[in-house]
């Protein structure tokens, strides 16, 4: 008798996807902890900053809805990087209630020796990718943001409220 083979279920693939866009988060992760500086804030710093950086001015509850955190620890991270100076405070004229959180002048140069940092690795890494390579996979990343998005807003019914996409010279903070 021959064993008749079936196509995977659709859940199978988008499993799969799931798994190595996790692997890819570890590991990328992980090649960040390593090749940093011991000047560098610890990496659940560094993406809070680079939101900041990305979306200035900004409210610290747009902060909790973008990194998907609770207000104690976006709280206590706030302040870890108001305590290294790397961002500062101001209250907001439309809202007494609320602050303006920006970068300070520090803040900017240490996200920009990140952003240096990060793409002469990348760009060791991706040196025998072809740019249609690079850009084909850059779409597909874009492709899977967007579906999660989509995903969200559709069928959870809850509006995104993310940032925008990152800007080319910023993906990397």
């Amino acid at each position: 008798m021959s064993e008749q083979k079936t196509e995977p279920g659709p859940l199978e693939p988008a499993s799969d996807l799931l798994s190595s866009l996790f692997s890819l988060q570890r590991t990328t992760g992980f090649l960040f902890r390593t090749h940093s500086s011991q000047e560098d804030p610890p990496h659940h710093l560094q993406i809070m900053l680079g939101m900041i950086y990305r979306n200035q001015p900004i409210r610290a509850r747009e902060l909790v809805q973008y990194l998907a955190i609770g207000p104690g620890p976006c709280s206590r991270q706030i302040v870890e990087l108001e305590d290294e100076q790397l961002i500062e405070r101001a209250p907001d004229p439309e809202d007494a209630r609320a602050q303006l959180i920006r970068t300070t002048e520090h803040g900017e140069r240490v996200i920009q020796a990140l952003v240096d940092r990060r793409r002469a690795l990348f760009n060791r890494i991706f040196a025998d990718w072809s740019t249609a390579d690079l850009e084909q996979a850059r779409t597909y990343l874009e492709r899977v943001r967007d579906q999660v998005l989509l995903f969200q807003e559709d069928i959870l019914d809850q509006p995104t409220s993310h940032p925008q996409p990152m800007q080319q010279e910023e993906e990397d903070a």
